[in-house]
């Protein structure tokens, strides 16, 4: 698959994220253990769940699996339908323009 590799990339980078994501989340939780005040603990225990659910989900590549349908379609759509998707993007980029220009115009 061409995207295979960047997949696979845009994968690690997110699974490192995430994992510094939970120290810190740790961190927090172990900072605000002795905290008494009802807020505090409420939202220490849905932080601690919110971790547990995060973990197991990358404990397997099920989170990632409609992303890869996703992209999969993409790019078939993408083969499929070039010059489609090059009137899209061009269109897109004209909207964008005519956006920024207004915009620009209206500060003056």
């Amino acid at each position: 698959m061409r995207f295979g590799n960047s997949m696979e990339r845009a994968r690690n980078n997110l699974q490192r994220d995430l994992r510094a994501v939970a120290r810190d989340t740790e961190a927090l939780l172990q900072a605000t253990s002795g905290e008494t005040n009802r807020k505090v603990v409420d939202a220490r225990v849905r932080a601690q769940e919110s971790l547990e659910r995060m973990r197991a989900k990358l404990a397997t590549d099920q989170w990632l699996e409609p992303a890869r349908r996703a992209v999969r379609a993409s790019d078939d759509f993408a083969r499929e339908h070039p010059w489609g998707v090059v009137g899209a993007v061009a269109g897109a980029g004209v909207i964008i323009g005519l956006l920024l220009r207004t915009t620009r115009h209206s500060r003056h």
